[in-house]
């Protein structure tokens, strides 16, 4: 039977309670306190070590999906400088350089990335990114790249599907 919405996330707030509470209450500051103080807040937080890196990446989504660019930056930086490395942190950051206005910067930006995470969404994203300077400039060459990159992504994705079908050694079944 197949679960509604309101199902789903029940589940996952009683799975990872602290998890909730936790970006409960970084949303709670922001509305608070503002975006600077809570990016404040979210940057010493950060520079102590054990800081969930999941906390960070969400933050920085929401800023972006808010368009607070300035702030999202402030995050992205003080994660790099802890040198965090993941392949969601490296999308994040392309993303928040195109909306700076930085679209060389975003596109070299997810080319390296992708050469380092060879995962189906990074390769998307230099795809879209490629997709989008075409959209703007209206040269094939990035038109005939967008395809490329997202016919490579394809390609990586159905590994992805082959490799998580293949049963786990050592597991019960």
């Amino acid at each position: 039977m197949a679960r509604g919405p309101t199902e789903n996330k029940a589940s996952r707030s009683t799975k990872y309670p602290d998890v909730v509470r936790e970006w409960r209450t970084i949303l709670a500051r922001l509305r608070r306190s503002g975006v600077q103080k809570t990016c404040d807040h979210v940057e010493t937080l950060v520079r102590s070590d054990p800081y969930p890196l999941t906390f960070g990446l969400r933050l920085i989504e929401y800023l972006l999906k808010r368009r607070e660019h300035n702030a999202a930056g402030r995050i992205i930086e003080a994660l790099e400088r802890r040198a965090v490395r993941d392949p969601l942190l490296d999308e994040l950051h392309s993303s928040w350089l195109w909306c700076m206005g930085r679209r060389g910067a975003a596109l070299r930006f997810a080319l390296k990335s992708a050469r380092r995470w060879p995962v189906s969404y990074v390769v998307h994203m230099v795809g879209t990114i490629y997709r989008a300077m075409y959209n703007r400039t209206g040269f094939e060459y990035q038109r005939k790249k967008a395809e490329q990159y997202w016919r490579q992504a394809h390609v990586i994705v159905k590994r992805e599907e082959e490799e998580d079908a293949k049963p786990r050694t050592g597991q019960k079944p």
